[in-house]
């Protein structure tokens, strides 16, 4: 059920790896009952045989007499308990569960359900995205000026240019288009609802916004890889202006442009800079080379060091089987799945570390948007 909510909140929003992470745990819930339609046949029954061979081996190692009596007697008392204490850890925690999630569920079904309840043992929390859905969708849209031409700048995946049709991003996080709709369609709403001034919106728009901007008119290419550019922004020099306009977007329903996915209303005049607003040369810096190879690097090498921990496991079936190569594979084949969420457990951690180290070292996009590093 929770990964059914979860793919439903992929398929509808892009909301990075969020769900992913959301439903990732639940694999681990699926015994062999379930995970076994996911291999073929051949596969289980191998694996199954291994597993017989391996208990068979180890039952016939000698035993003494006395030492056979008392680990039964132990062994006896040890499942007594142990049922005993699972039976009882199962109660507690059912009661636990129902009394921490009263008040998440009362305030569900409240007139303004928002994510109020937290428990500092992490029994129960509330878990959601957002809290509230925007009934009006205000954007910020960019237009530069090349050769006397103004050319829309669209943002990676944000509603820009009427024509373009609505993007699934997920499981990727593009953080300046999280945090120009956190700073703008998320907060602005209630400015459009009071029907607020043209210049209200100005008021409002992000500081890095304005910073973007600047960087954009020097030529900054490691900002310009952060949004839609056109190939040719800066060929043969940068932008001679650079603009932003508030509108209000809704689904197109004009039969007559077909190909239009947006229709937009204008809620602010154009407001912008010219190139002798243009950043300064010294406070725009290179990013580091390779850092999406790096980044691709480091997640490949620890998935292969993840896949080779796997191996001594492995290995003690094969001896334990008689080397029987069939077998080994089989019982390789049936832990894929479980090592593929291992490696992605482990991956995407890494990654956004050595992510964090790489901004650390150079603070580009840091200082670009401050705020975004506990955004993302």
């Amino acid at each position: 059920l929770e990964i059914a909510f979860q793919s439903m909140i992929v398929g509808t929003g892009n909301y990075a790896w969020i769900n992913f992470i959301g439903a990732l745990p639940c694999l681990a819930l699926l015994d062999d009952g379930i995970l076994r339609f996911f291999f073929p046949m051949a596969s289980i029954q191998a694996a199954a045989e291994a597993a017989r061979v391996a208990e068979v081996g180890l039952s016939n190692v000698p035993v003494d007499s006395a030492c056979k009596r008392f680990r039964g007697v132990c062994g006896r008392c040890v499942r007594r308990l142990d049922k005993l204490l699972l039976g009882v850890g199962a109660i507690c925690l059912a009661f636990c569960h129902a009394g921490k999630s009263l008040d998440p569920l009362l305030e569900l079904f409240s007139p303004a359900p928002w994510i109020h309840n937290y428990d500092p043992w992490f029994f129960m929390n509330s878990q959601g995205v957002f809290g509230f859905i925007n009934k009006h969708r205000v954007e910020l849209v960019l237009e530069v000026q090349k050769q006397g031409q103004w050319i829309p700048l669209d943002f990676q995946c944000l509603p820009g240019s009427v024509a373009r049709r609505p993007c699934l991003l997920s499981p990727y996080h593009s953080r300046l288009d999280w945090q120009t709709w956190i700073e703008t369609t998320a907060s602005l709403e209630q400015l459009y609802e009071q029907k607020a001034s043209g210049q209200t919106y100005i008021n409002h728009t992000p500081q890095f916004v304005e910073s973007i901007m600047r960087r954009l008119l020097a030529g900054d290419r490691v900002t310009a890889a952060l949004l839609a550019v056109p190939p040719d922004l800066f060929e043969p020099e940068p932008p001679e202006g650079i603009t932003l306009q508030y509108f209000s977007y809704t689904f197109s329903k004009d039969a007559s442009r077909p190909a239009d996915w947006w229709t937009r209303e204008p809620l602010t005049e154009k407001v912008g800079f010219g190139r002798n607003h243009a950043e300064s040369p010294e406070n725009i810096a290179d990013s580091e080379p390779g850092r999406r190879s790096l980044l691709l690097s480091s997640a490949l090498a620890f998935g292969l060091l993840v896949d080779e921990l796997w191996r001594p496991s492995l290995k003690q079936i094969e001896a334990t089987g008689g080397k029987n190569k069939c077998i080994t594979e089989a019982a390789h084949g049936s832990r894929c799945g479980a090592r593929v969420v291992l490696s992605l457990a482990c991956v995407v951690p890494l990654a956004a570390w050595t992510l964090a180290w790489l901004e650390g070292k150079h603070p580009q996009l840091a200082t670009l948007m401050p705020g975004v590093t506990d955004v993302g």
